[in-house]
């Protein structure tokens, strides 16, 4: 049999839904939708006797990490038709998705997995948790808060929500920069309604939500995918909000960084919390993303780290990592390694998910000299690691 990896063609239109349908259930109008979000060249197809046998879509992010923007390789959509499974073909797609990301110079990438154990493997790592609440909504009705919400409609300007979005982006490492398009295909889908909070003229809280029916119960409930406020009483105005439909669904759902606190807020026996895992990250290229990384501009330091990476031969060396005036230098070295590790372990490290000592207290990290621990960690401290998007 012969086989190739391509971008997949119009031609290929069909076929492309028809295997992503079967992988992720759903109807074929929703994945057909899902599809059209990004360019058909985002997406890649592993081919066999011309036939696409399998594939994967990868989104051109721009994401912060500690203050920096990268680009980064958004991975979706791994998918392999029925007849095509236990051969091996999603992992020859995902190496070949690994050189192209570098090609591109998209240092790093994230994704959702199917399986953490599965994309560990092939060097992406665990990256972030967030914190899922459940409750039912007459717990959120609290001293009324002065408030002004309104939907927001499909012409409206996408500045209003931007404007609130952006500060938290500031407070969390891997936050995805959006620019309109991104707004409206990704994150305003259909089905999804969006309310703004203001406070006067000036925006100051929003949430996007969508009512579901539990297919258990036959319940109604509120899925909360999205809501960011710039001060307390904003958020305090978006949880009134959702109190006030306690007559019309039974539970709502939200998810929330994980250092967030709801008690903070609303204290009631009935609200759970449910830490989940969230997305994986990992490095692509190290030279490039130590370079286009921030650090702080009064630290000067020098690190030797020995990183291996299976699937990405050049990431496999020892670094000299320089720091000074905020920004690094790197080069390859033949010295002697202060700290060693693999590249899910560095990803961790790099994102702002683990510091380096944590990583050793972990098992996760060797220090043959233990007094670089300290250093590392100032050089790679970041704020903690969050995402909104799911892709």
């Amino acid at each position: 049999m012969a086989t190739d990896i391509r971008q997949i063609a119009e031609d290929d239109r069909r076929r492309y839904v028809e295997i992503c349908n079967y992988a992720f259930g759903g109807t074929l109008e929703e994945t057909e939708w899902s599809l059209s979000i990004s360019p058909l060249e985002d997406s890649w197809g592993l081919y066999v006797d011309g036939d696409l046998m399998s594939c994967l879509r990868i989104f051109p992010f721009r994401l912060r990490i500690a203050g920096a923007v990268l680009r980064a390789g958004g991975i979706a959509n791994v998918a392999t038709a029925p007849e095509g499974r236990g051969h091996g073909y999603a992992h020859r797609l995902m190496h070949q998705a690994i050189r192209g990301m570098r090609d591109r110079r998209e240092p790093v990438s994230v994704l959702y997995p199917f399986s953490y154990g599965y994309y560990g493997r092939l060097g992406w790592a665990l990256a972030s948790e967030r914190r899922v609440y459940r409750m039912p909504p007459a717990c959120l009705r609290t001293a009324p808060e002065a408030r002004d919400i309104i939907r927001f409609g499909a012409e409206d300007d996408i500045a209003a929500l931007q404007s609130i979005y952006e500060p938290m982006g500031q407070r969390y490492s891997c936050m995805l920069e959006r620019d309109e398009a991104h707004w409206r295909k990704l994150v305003l889908r259909p089905k999804r309604l969006a309310f703004l909070e203001r406070a006067g003229a000036s925006p100051r809280a929003y949430l996007i939500l969508r009512e579901v029916i539990a297919p258990e119960t036959g319940e109604r409930h509120i899925w909360v995918y999205e809501w960011a406020a710039l001060n307390a009483p904003g958020r305090r105005a978006l949880l009134e909000f959702l109190g006030l439909h306690y007559s019309q669904v039974k539970q709502v759902t939200m998810a929330a960084p994980a250092d967030d606190s709801l008690w903070d807020y609303v204290a009631d026996r009935d609200i759970t919390a449910q830490i989940e895992p969230g997305f994986m990250f990992r490095v692509v290229d190290l030279e490039q993303a130590v370079r286009g990384r921030a650090y702080r501009a009064d630290l000067e330091a020098t690190l030797h780290l020995h990183v291996v990476d299976p699937m990405a031969e050049w990431n496999s060396a020892t670094w000299s990592i320089a720091i000074r005036n905020g920004s690094a230098d790197v080069e390859a070295s033949t010295g002697n390694a202060d700290l060693r590790c693999d590249i899910t372990a560095f990803s961790q490290i790099f994102c702002g998910y683990l510091l380096p000592s944590d990583a050793y207290f972990l098992g996760r990290l060797e220090a043959p000299k233990p007094d670089a621990l300290e250093i590392a960690d100032e050089v790679f401290r970041a704020p903690r690691t969050f995402m909104w998007d799911i892709f």
